[in-house]
């Protein structure tokens, strides 16, 4: 095969793989920015190993069906690698399945304390919102990892601390 060849055979093929990222992306429902990130992950990983998913294809199949798999298996591990896996606080266990549910909305899900209690008062809550904003209070601090562009940063560098001193001004005096 002529060099010429092989480069309009890869050139094919990253068009193929685009369409199938983009198809995988839908598929599992990625925000725009996710499925932007995701791709260009793939993307960069194809010239780190040498293109070496386009010579591991042996014919068997599709060539789109094994990308999809490929490409699967990438998300998986694009997911694992920036969103880690959520895991409750001790603090959350031992103040009860309430406090674990509170735990989660407000620090996985992202959502305010407010939100959150009505969540829990709609679910036939047993406590009080006055208990539920102590189980909040005695719940530790976490931070929910998020992407900032650098231009939002230099309008406003304190913003995320500021956000949490408010919400908990308890914890953070000064």
């Amino acid at each position: 095969m002529s060099t010429a060849a092989a480069l309009v055979d890869t050139s094919e093929r990253l068009a193929i793989l685009t369409k199938v990222i983009s198809r995988v992306a839908r598929s599992k429902r990625l925000a725009y920015a996710d499925s932007e990130d995701f791709g260009q992950s793939v993307h960069l990983r194809m010239p780190e190993r040498n293109y070496d998913i386009f010579t591991r294809f042996s014919g068997r199949g599709s060539f789109e069906a094994f990308l999809t798999t490929v490409v699967h298996r990438m998300l998986v591990d694009w997911r694992n690698r920036t969103r880690p896996r959520w895991r409750p606080s001790a603090a959350a266990k031992r103040l009860g399945a309430e406090a674990l549910i509170l735990e989660r909305i407000i620090y996985r899900d992202g959502f305010p304390l407010t939100t959150a209690i009505e969540v829990l008062k709609a679910s036939h809550s047993q406590h009080t919102t006055e208990t539920l904003q102590d189980f909040f209070y005695r719940l530790p601090v976490r931070f929910h990892p998020q992407a900032v562009s650098l231009d939002e940063l230099e309008r406003e560098p304190n913003r995320r601390t500021e956000h949490w001193t408010q919400r908990n001004p308890i914890r953070h005096t000064s």
